[in-house]
């Protein structure tokens, strides 16, 4: 049972049994007068459902542990084909009418979305506040680097390759810390849509993913499945390294949602060094970020306006780094006609960042966008869906690089627009297949680039419990991240296609089989493989003979672009994934496979041609294997092993776990001294110093990419965590559980003679997480 709320749409909570959407698996019952008017759905798209007699569009649908809340659509009742005793009716929607939904939780749209909701990602083992990007990292088919980076790389793609939106907004580097934590407040998010390929074509100028934080509808309780109209409900949150909050309301026509956090990491860093764990660093560090959103709604009409800004600064000296984001994104949603609807989308974002080492090197870039995009959904006719828009961007971009002492001065200012149209059609051929193509097309003023880039999807269900998924596809992107080394940058340096630069190109097939009410478990098993072929791909202080590198330091053309070559490559591989969403225990396990390789193209100029052995890309993760499981104690009885005698009341554990092979590494061959006996360092005769100190000391690099780190093992528990639902929770974390030793870099202390070896670790074992939150 829900109420309708001033948008238009019903959040209905309905409870699970399997993902399945063929004919008669939903039914729609509308209470009116004291009557059940109940009829049947029939498929008609993905996202549209004809109800003989009513129009129902389905937005949404956010998996729970054990429910699912269902975004419906009805403001348009528009029909006369219900009949009582003979006589025809006209059923028509207002605000507050009370609809029931019974049915089955519908599988994802496209093969290679994933939905994640608040509750999973509150119930994650964390650091501190519940993390969106840390729960996006626990996917099948999605890699990351460290204990310290909330980066993603999906399926043997980079990390600038994902598309981040927040309410259609662009967040440009959704971390903080470094990448310890993720962006995004969970108490002011609605839920994720995460696509791992194979994307639609109102989404571009990304490659790998699509990554969309949608904004809570404020008034809405998905732990407990009520709408409440009152102006003000909120709560508090305490962890071990910062506090947050949050207030929400809804009355008639309006809601909102509003959150803030603000940590005190420094300070719980020094407490646990008090405290024994000594290789912990020791640092001055606080971040903050706030995040809401107002949303007007009337007849399915609806205005929503969001703002997203977070702010971070970090002092290790002499290392010392401030970045922040500002995301206001303004959405706009009318229903023109039955069957027509208009989307439309305004959204400004900002992105600053400054790395300071000492006086020795500063480096400042900062992107700032405006972007829009103008939709029409038609359902034109029976089984089909048509969308097209229109997209524009206008990108700003700053770069600097300083080096006082060495004269070097390199400032680097472009704005860039970016035009596309795109249109799709979703056919449902019958209830058992359907078939998506659509084209995008761009034009790059910088380059004055025209080009298209065609998508096709097909998903068939032979039966009521399997489906089959493939996709083809081709990617362009126009905007990429300079990379100054093998090693992972904390946030991305934005750079645009400027010049003689080319715009980065993937194509892509994709394939999946899932089978879902498997057995007595009720398990739902997914398997997907993949292949990518990459070209254009870019790459800073390419390998270059010094001769050449010279001429090109001659010859600067468009800044630091004149410093980036490309590159091709391709990168394979599968993911297999066991999941199950009901009863007293759930969890998730899942193993993925991949190969990722880079070639730079061959080098070409008045010197002559060199050409580049292919390597591993320094993403590149062989092996993946994660594994997640909560188990409901007490609780409600029926997806709990024992009923809690207190309303409402849940007591639960969580374990998650993650193994990687060893990402790609430069190995050691060997050092030389850069001076002969008796000289210094700067070179004279008669300083005294010893051949082997810093800087008379040069440690050789062995093959690019040839070895391999060790593997990596982690394994986090949330022993206990319980509390009353919608009301007050206390939970305890221990992070690596096994204190296993994993390896973060390796480099040589040149001060030695030979040269000595240096590992850094990421996390010990941090036993000392707690967190309490309180509602009202």
């Amino acid at each position: 049972m829900a109420r309708m709320d001033s948008t238009g749409k019903y959040d209905a909570v309905v409870e699970t049994d399997s993902a399945t959407r063929l004919t008669g698996s939903y039914e729609l019952c509308l209470i009116l007068a004291g009557q059940n008017l109940c009829t049947k759905v029939r498929p008609q798209g993905f996202d549209t459902l004809d109800v003989a007699p009513l129009e129902v569009k389905i937005d949404s649908v956010i998996e729970t542990r054990d429910t699912i809340r269902t975004v419906v659509d009805t403001t348009q009742f528009d029909s006369t084909a219900l009949k009582a005793e003979g006589a025809p009716k006209v059923v028509t929607s207002s605000a507050g009418r009370t609809v029931t939904i019974k049915g089955k939780r519908r599988p994802p749209r496209i093969m290679g979305q994933e939905r994640v909701s608040v509750q999973v990602i509150k119930q994650m083992p964390g650091l501190a506040e519940p993390d969106v990007i840390r729960a996006v990292q626990a996917l099948p088919g999605v890699v990351q680097s460290s204990d310290f980076s909330t980066k993603i790389y999906v399926r043997g793609s980079a990390s600038d390759q994902n598309l981040v939106l927040f309410d259609n907004a662009v967040v440009y580097s959704p971390s903080h810390f470094g990448g310890l934590f993720g962006t995004f407040l969970a108490d002011a998010v609605g839920g994720l849509d995460f696509y791992k390929g194979g994307f639609e074509t109102k989404y571009g100028n990304r490659l790998a993913s699509v990554l969309q934080v949608s904004s809570k509808n404020g008034g809405f309780d998905a732990d407990s499945g009520k709408s409440l109209d009152k102006w003000l409900k909120g709560g508090l949150r305490l962890t071990v390294f910062g506090g947050s909050g949050f207030v929400e309301g809804h009355q008639g026509e309006f809601s909102w949602v509003y959150a803030g956090r603000r940590t005190w990491v420094g300070e719980a860093l020094q407490a646990a060094r008090d405290a024994g764990a000594e290789n912990l660093p020791n640092i001055g560090y606080y971040f903050y970020d706030q995040q809401g959103s107002a949303v007007w709604g009337r007849g399915g009409d609806s205005i929503r306006v969001s703002v997203y800004q977070g702010k971070d600064s970090l002092t290790l000296p002499p290392l010392a780094l401030e970045w922040g984001n500002l995301a206001v994104p303004l959405n706009v949603r009318k229903r023109i006609q039955p069957g027509l609807d208009y989307k439309g989308s305004l959204a400004w974002s900002e992105f600053e960042q400054t790395f300071k080492f000492s006086d020795l090197v500063t480096a400042i870039n900062g992107v700032k966008t405006i972007n829009t995009r103008q939709e029409l959904v038609w359902d034109a006719v029976a089984g089909h869906q048509i969308t097209g828009g229109y997209e524009y961007n206008d990108f700003r971009t700053r770069f600097e690089f300083l080096q006082p002492a060495f004269g070097v001065e390199q400032k680097d200012n472009f704005r860039t627009d970016l035009h596309a149209i795109y249109a799709q059609d979703r056919w449902v051929v019958n209830p058992a297949f359907t078939l998506t193509g659509g084209v995008r097309g761009y034009y790059y003023p910088e380059t004055d680039e025209i080009v298209a880039d065609p998508r096709v999807s097909a998903t068939w269900r032979p039966a009521p419990n399997w489906k089959t998924d493939l996709h083809l596809g081709y990617y362009h992107q126009y905007i990429t991240s300079i990379r100054f080394s093998s090693q992972e940058q904390p946030n991305e340096y934005w750079y645009p296609v400027v010049g003689d630069l080319p715009s980065t190109k993937q194509s892509l097939v994709a394939a999946g089989v899932e089978r879902s009410d498997w057995g007595p478990l009720k398990l739902r098993v997914t398997t997907e493989g993949y292949y990518k072929s990459l070209k254009d791909f870019l790459v800073f202080y390419p390998n270059q003979t010094a001769s050449q590198q010279n001429e090109e330091d001659k010859n600067p053309d468009n800044g630091i672009s004149s410093a980036q070559e490309t590159a091709k490559g391709w990168a394979a591989g599968g993911e297999i994934a066991v999941n199950k969403e009901d009863g007293p225990w759930t969890g998730s396990i899942s193993y993925g496979l991949g190969w990722s390789v880079l070639r730079q193209d061959p080098f070409v100029n008045s010197l002559g041609t060199t050409k580049f052995d292919a390597t591993w890309a320094d993403w590149d993760q062989r092996h993946t294997f994660k594994f997640a499981t909560t188990v409901n104690w007490l609780g409600d009885g029926e997806n709990s092993f024992w009923k809690s005698r207190f309303k409402r009341f849940y007591l639960r554990s969580t374990l998650q776990a993650n193994y990687n092979s060893g990402t790609p590494l430069t190995g050691y061959d060997g050092y030389t001294s850069t001076h002969l006996i008796g000289q210094g360092i700067d070179g004279a005769q008669g300083t005294g110093q010893p051949v082997g100190v810093e800087g008379n000391t040069y440690v050789g690099q062995g093959f690019r990419n040839q070895e391999r780190k060790p593997d990596y093992f982690r394994a986090d528990l949330t022993l206990l965590d319980f509390g009353q639902t919608a009301k007050w929770r206390v939970y305890y974390t221990i992070i690596n559980l096994t204190d296993h030793a994993n390896v973060f870099t390796i480099s040589y202390d040149t001060k030695e003679n030979p040269p000595k070896k240096d590992v850094t670790y990421q996390f010990p074992r941090l036993p000392f997480f707690l967190g309490a939150e309180y509602e009202f």
